[in-house]
């Protein structure tokens, strides 16, 4: 729980790795920050948890006022986090997860400010940063800022950013809402290079916090990469090959249940399960995880916990374990 007396605090972003969960966000409540700072303005903090209980670690606020931590990023590694402001004249700042203890401080104007349901901020193992904004895809290196790598589109909006498991690939979500298409590159992480590309038919109002993605490694020269629009599920296998072969394929419940994507998981080439919210049935506001099984061409729900509000952004990692940070006034 996060929170204080006073005023309001919300967790913006989570993410989850081994045996840390890290929440991002911002608070207008001085009792947060045990009155450092006593008016009243948001300020941007970060929270860690760790265990098999997940006690609380570390916790952070800064004195940036009218801002919140928008992105965050735990690397492969899990011993580093990378967290990103809201605003166009952003800060990216990585951490050590063990102790909060600051590594490095970057600081980059970008073209639009940040969507808090976007991933679009990745750490990578050699202590680069990768970050979308609406057009660009900068690759940056902390202690050389000004050096930043730069991929630009036209027409596609970044929604966002996943790693290959050896980083080598860069897999990068986009939306052209003019003409209800979705584009998936496959990005050189090195040199920024995109080298394969696959469109499918979508439109943004789809996506407004309804989309999730995810990636499982099947063999040394294929990868899976998968993703979902509320209740639509896609998968695209691709061969490392000459000429990148794939197969991509879709499936969607017909019956279109009114339910927002939350987390993704690829276990498999067939399963995927999916962490999901809203009303099914007669039930309203309540949490469901979808199995997507592309071998029987079948969805199945479970649902979770009893009716809950405000539930914005969450974190599948595994079957039937996942994070959820939702907002309110009781408890």
């Amino acid at each position: 729980m996060f929170g204080g007396p006073n005023q309001w605090s919300y967790f913006d972003q989570i993410d989850y790795h081994a045996n840390y969960l890290v929440g991002v966000g911002s608070s207008l409540d001085p009792a947060i920050s045990g009155n450092a700072y006593t008016s009243n303005n948001w300020r941007p903090v970060i929270i860690a948890y760790s265990s098999s209980n997940f006690d609380y670690q570390w916790g952070k606020i800064f004195d940036v006022t009218d801002q919140g931590f928008y992105g965050v990023k735990i690397n492969r590694y899990g011993d580093k986090v990378a967290v990103s402001s809201q605003y166009k004249n952003l800060y990216i700042i990585v951490l050590n997860i063990a102790n909060g203890n600051i590594l490095s401080t970057t600081h980059l104007t970008t073209i639009d400010n940040s969507n808090k349901y976007h991933r679009k901020l990745l750490l990578l193992d050699t202590g680069d940063i990768l970050l979308g904004d609406n057009v660009n895809i900068y690759k940056i290196d902390p202690s050389n800022p000004t050096a930043a790598l730069k991929y630009t589109t036209t027409n596609y909006k970044t929604i966002w950013l996943q790693n290959s498991s050896d980083e080598v690939y860069l897999h990068v979500f986009q939306l052209n809402s003019a003409q209800n298409k979705c584009l998936i590159s496959i990005v050189f992480t090195a040199n920024l290079t995109s080298i394969h590309q696959n469109e499918v038919q979508c439109t943004g109002t789809e996506l407004n916090q309804n989309l999730q993605m995810g990636y499982c490694k099947l063999t040394q020269q294929e990868d899976l990469i998968v993703f979902q629009i509320g209740t639509k599920f896609f998968r695209i296998i691709t061969e490392y090959l000459v000429g990148f072969p794939h197969t991509a394929s879709m499936m969607k419940d017909s019956s279109n249940p009114d339910l927002q994507a939350k987390g993704l998981l690829c276990i498999n080439a067939s399963i995927l399960y999916s962490l999901m919210y809203g009303n099914y049935a007669t039930q309203s506001n309540r949490l469901l995880i979808a199995e997507a099984n592309f071998q029987t061409n079948k969805i199945t729900y479970r649902r979770y916990l009893q009716a809950a509000t405000e539930i914005n952004i969450g974190v599948i990692y595994e079957f039937d374990k996942f994070f959820i940070a939702s907002s309110g006034q009781n408890i």
